[in-house]
């Protein structure tokens, strides 16, 4: 299995396709596996890099406080080990507040932005309901519950029942390579001191905002929130689906994502 040693610690990543560099982020608990309905179509026309960031799948896992700084620092770390000077990039939930930290820290690493079911923190934050707060703070239960009710959390309405075969595939992998329980905390508590509200102004890249319509983790009104405050930026909400949408609807997602590059044939 490829890594790279980067930041103190072992990063497990992938990479599929040849063109230009097109780097995905994923958000907590799910490793770059969780890109799976992505790879194929990008790599017919990119390089596309995916990884496991630090405390998921088979990269190192330090029991130690994470903040969205390491984490950028450790997607800086991957892109000099792999000797990619700039790249497009695009992250989904916790994996756009990396994103949008890595182009704010290093602006001539990244070519275009690509921001999904994500926020810029701070107090204009629009969080989700209390009991999913609750949930996503505290999951409690057996495992197989837990899983039940994440996946009722992250889709839309009806999806779960109606797809066996994407929540077999899903379950399977987060049960491969199964995080422990404070290595989720540590993920989950890296946004609570994270606002880049102020600093958005300084993104430069033409940026694409995805959001599903009934994202019940990040509502979509942070992603129409997100466009109105960054210089250069398209919104595409996708309706009827939740915080997965990528999973969800994987061909309007990745007909968007390809349109914004220029790379659909």
């Amino acid at each position: 299995m490829p890594s790279v040693q980067t930041n103190g610690i072992k990063l497990h990543y992938e990479s599929q396709g040849h063109g230009p560099p097109l780097l995905l982020i994923s958000g907590v608990g799910f490793g770059g596996w969780v890109w799976h309905q992505q790879i194929k179509a990008f790599s017919e026309r990119f390089r596309v890099i995916s990884f496991d960031n630090r405390g998921v799948g088979r990269s190192d896992k330090p029991d130690e406080p994470y903040t969205m700084e390491l984490f950028a620092a450790d997607a800086l770390g991957l892109l000099e080990a792999l000797q990619i000077e700039r790249t497009h990039l695009l992250g989904v939930s916790l994996g756009g507040m990396i994103a949008l930290q890595l182009a704010l820290d290093h602006p001539r690493r990244v070519d275009h932005l690509l921001l999904c079911s994500t926020t810029f923190g701070g107090p204009q934050t629009v969080l989700p309901q209390p009991e999913v707060l609750r949930f996503m703070a505290q999951p409690g239960g057996r495992a197989e519950e837990r899983f039940q009710k994440g996946f009722q959390l992250s889709f839309g309405p009806g999806f779960v029942e109606a797809h066996s075969d994407e929540l077999a595939f899903l379950r399977r992998q987060m049960s491969e390579n199964r995080q422990p329980d404070y290595a989720y905390r540590r993920q989950i508590m890296a946004p609570l001191g994270f606002n880049l509200e102020a600093r958005l102004r300084e993104i430069r890249q033409p940026t694409l905002v995805l959001a599903g319509e009934a994202d019940q983790v990040i509502p979509s009104e942070n992603a129409r929130r997100l466009v109105q405050k960054l210089p250069d930026a398209q919104l595409k909400i996708l309706p009827g689906v939740g915080h997965l949408c990528f999973i969800e609807e994987p061909e309007a997602f990745n007909r968007a994502v390809l349109d914004f590059l220029g790379g659909r044939r």
